[in-house]
């Protein structure tokens, strides 16, 4: 079972920046590991930006989204409810779908 102890230099309950977490063996072994998502690069904001603007293409290219105050189709879960000044649209999510 891992316990949960913050890393020398922190606070309880605060966030763990280096991701890493103390595990136990057994009850005289204990191993440090870092976190998978630890290990990742951090994303700059351009990086951020490009992926939601991709993410909301694939909506609409998929016709999973409809315009603004019409009924949604079978297979659509969010509502074009405007646009930003460069184009893109503005999501809004209105149900979910299984599949």
């Amino acid at each position: 079972m891992a316990t949960k102890s913050p890393p020398k230099g922190t606070a309880k309950g605060y966030a763990n920046p280096a991701g890493i977490k103390e595990v136990t063996l057994s009850k005289t072994k204990k191993v440090v590991a870092r976190t998978v998502s630890s290990r990742l690069p951090e994303l700059s904001t351009a990086q951020i930006k490009a992926a939601q603007i991709k993410w909301e293409q694939g909506i609409v290219a998929r016709r999973e989204a409809v315009d603004a105050g019409k009924p949604l189709p079978a297979g659509a879960t969010h509502e074009i409810s405007g646009r930003r000044p460069d184009g893109s649209v503005i999501l809004k999510r209105k149900r979910f779908s299984a599949g």
